[in-house]
């Protein structure tokens, strides 16, 4: 995650400078934003503090970019911890969200629809978990040390009057067959803190209401 090995994920070795820290023009890896609805707020949050180690933080809370082997992704958060908590990345690759197998109502069930999550389980691992025709949580199916397959950096941005953090993490494309957590659980069953790219507030923290105004929008990767 830092190509060029020399301890910086920011192209220059003084850090993100300005508020400059998107895009090929600052990193090393040229992560994407993903879509939003809204810009993200800070303090839309079902638990933990504002500005916080859960709280997804503008202008991109999360990021990816795809090179052909490892799906790579970073999440802006208002703070850092040493706590244990997830941070979950959940895949959608059937079309079919809201029509699950097992039955059930998509706004009540655990899983409405979701084939796949990549998740950081913070002082675990990172894993791939496999929910295809589970509605609750399914088998996990890639398992990675957190050592190898995430890290932390000091964003450029202070929302909330500090500094901010990338968290971020890969995972091999192999392990695919295709929100940040409160506790390192699945969010499919975990307490969602925050969901990225909508007021959280606004859908009364409702995961499933959030997941499902963010299913029309498409990353693109590359």
């Amino acid at each position: 995650m830092d190509p060029n090995a020399n301890g910086y994920v920011s192209l220059s070795t003084s850090g993100f400078t300005g508020t400059n820290d998107l895009g090929p023009a600052a990193s090393e890896i040229p992560y994407r934003p993903l879509p939003t609805l809204v810009t993200e707020p800070l303090g839309d949050l079902n638990t933990g503090s504002t500005g916080g180690h859960t709280d997804l933080a503008p202008p991109s809370p999360v990021q990816a970019y795809f090179d052909e082997i490892n799906i790579m992704f970073r999440f802006r958060l208002g703070g850092a911890s040493t706590a244990s908590k997830g941070y979950s990345v959940m895949i959608e690759s059937d079309g079919q969200f809201g029509n699950l197998v097992a039955g059930g109502n998509p706004a009540t069930t655990p899983n409405p629809g979701f084939e796949f999550e990549v998740i950081l389980e913070s002082n675990f691992d990172v894993a791939v978990f496999d929910h295809r025709n589970n509605p609750n949580v399914g088998p996990k199916i890639f398992s990675g040390s957190v050592d190898q397959y995430s890290q932390k950096a000091v964003a450029a941005t202070t929302n909330g009057g500090n500094a901010d953090y990338f968290y971020d993490f890969y995972v091999p494309l192999s392990a695919l067959p295709g929100v940040t957590i409160t506790s390192a659980q699945s969010g499919i069953t975990g307490t969602v803190s925050d969901v990225g790219g909508v007021n959280f507030q606004a859908y009364d923290y409702s995961k499933q209401r959030a997941w499902a105004a963010l299913m029309g929008l498409s990353p693109l990767l590359h």
